[in-house]
């Protein structure tokens, strides 16, 4: 698993993105495309998610050849890595599981 996450994260590292954080997807169930715009997945793809559209498309670029980039049904990905960037040309690896909220602050009471 280590080895695919740093697999992840150099492949990255060759995308230039205007967002400070990414998920990077793999396909799970594979697409074949049908019409031209859309991308045919094979299972086990790394994915970049470009645009989310509300009816379940969404705007892939596949990491292993950034320029095949097409639609693909949302079903097909599932969240791999979240990563966030880091900065001096680094992405770092942010836990996937749901946000915890901190512990309530103690007050220290003088009295």
């Amino acid at each position: 698993m280590a080895q695919n996450n740093d697999q992840a994260r150099s492949i990255v590292h060759r995308v230039t993105v205007l967002s400070s954080d990414l998920t990077v997807y793999r396909v799970v169930l594979p697409f074949a495309a049908t019409i031209h715009g859309e991308l045919t997945l094979t299972e086990g793809d790394m994915i970049l998610v470009t645009k989310k559209r509300a009816d379940g498309w969404w705007l892939c670029v596949r990491l292993e050849n950034l320029d095949a980039q097409g639609w693909a049904q949302k079903e097909c990905l599932k969240a791999y890595q979240h990563l966030q960037w880091a900065g001096y040309g680094e992405w770092a690896p942010v836990p996937m599981g749901p946000k915890r909220e901190p512990p309530p602050r103690r007050h220290s009471s003088m009295f």
